[in-house]
């Protein structure tokens, strides 16, 4: 947790910058175009979030909070210890929020995979629950991950 005049402009634009790139831009859950729409910015403003050019007031953030999933939050929430996927104390990732969800999605699949296939209403609601636990799982990963748990496919 950071005193409260370490909390920058500049900081602060690089953490909604980066929790914001894992879901907005080409390629991603979504393009710049889609996403200024629904949270009804601008899209250059969007960019410049993005990019870490300018950091957004708190009703903008909390339009983009709305959109996205909720690790978007907790990404920058967590600068002043308001931690859901790391320990507050410490600054390591947190496994028991994690653990939530995947215990989530699989009784999800489960259920899906009782007829032995799974139709596109259960794949409509599994998808935003995928990239939810894509999300969590990248931070989980990302930064704080315990060294001495060996993952596989994960260049340490």
């Amino acid at each position: 947790m950071l005193k409260a005049s370490e909390v920058t402009r500049d900081l602060t634009a690089a953490r909604v910058a980066r929790a914001l790139r894992r879901h907005v831009g080409r390629g991603k859950e979504y393009g710049y175009a889609e996403f200024a729409e629904v949270t009804e910015q601008d899209q250059r403003t969007v960019e410049a979030h993005c990019r870490a050019e300018s950091a957004p007031h708190l009703f903008v953030w909390l339009r983009y909070a709305a959109v996205l999933p909720p690790v978007f939050a907790a990404d920058l929430l967590e600068i002043v210890g308001l931690t859901g996927l790391h320990d507050a104390e410490t600054g390591e990732a947190h496994p028991a929020s994690l653990l939530v969800n995947v215990c989530g999605m699989s009784a999800m699949l489960s259920r899906h995979m009782a007829d032995g296939r799974q139709d596109h209403r259960e794949r409509a609601e599994a998808e935003p629950a995928m990239r939810e636990l894509r999300a969590m799982l990248d931070a989980y990963l990302g930064d704080g991950c315990p060294r001495d748990v060996p993952v596989r496919g994960v260049a340490r």
